[in-house]
């Protein structure tokens, strides 16, 4: 795990954006505290109803939208998690929403593969019932991904996941005294 100080300490940070597979809905599941807004998002914006496991599967397939306000939604819900001081969310890297959290000036952690996880990732994806037009929307363009990952300096610091590596590998020492696991 490589590790770019920015602008300041990680363990300030209550914000990561982080790309698919580094394991954002494993956390959210495992601590109360953890919060996977992309299942946030895709259940008010597709199906209320849906579980964990139907928003990994309609990835790439999702049906159309039921509402269309779902950016105002999150930056609400976003402004509402933060005022509660043991909050850590977890963001996939939708444009919209990154520009949501700089404009607010909200200081975030960018997590992201190096780009010799490529293989590993499809086989995470995989794993998680991702269906493959997804996976290969995801992976096809990771140099891209990456290239531009490294040159984005909005984020107050970045990490770098090797293979073998999740984001429960910086969360969990990170904040260990904060987490909270459900019961």
């Amino acid at each position: 795990m490589k590790i770019e100080k920015i602008k300041i300490e990680l363990n300030k940070i209550r914000v990561f954006v982080c790309v698919p597979a580094v394991g954002k809905t494993y956390l959210s599941k495992k601590y109360e505290n953890i919060i996977d807004m992309d299942i946030v998002r895709a259940k008010y914006k597709y199906n209320e109803n849906w579980t964990e496991e139907d928003c990994e599967f309609y990835k790439g397939n999702r049906p159309g939208s039921v509402r269309h306000d779902t950016n105002e939604y999150i930056a609400k819900k976003m402004d509402e998690y933060l005022q509660d001081d043991d909050k850590i969310l977890l963001f996939a890297p939708n444009p919209e929403i990154v520009d949501i959290i700089v404009g607010k000036n909200i200081p975030y952690c960018l997590v992201y593969h190096d780009l010799n996880c490529i293989e590993e990732i499809k086989e995470r994806m995989r794993a998680r019932g991702n269906q493959e037009n997804f996976i290969k929307s995801m992976t096809d363009p990771c140099e891209r991904f990456f290239k531009e990952n490294s040159l984005d300096n909005r984020p107050s610091a970045k990490v770098i996941l090797s293979k073998g590596e999740y984001l429960s590998d910086l969360i969990v020492p990170l904040f260990k005294d904060k987490i909270k696991e459900k019961p």
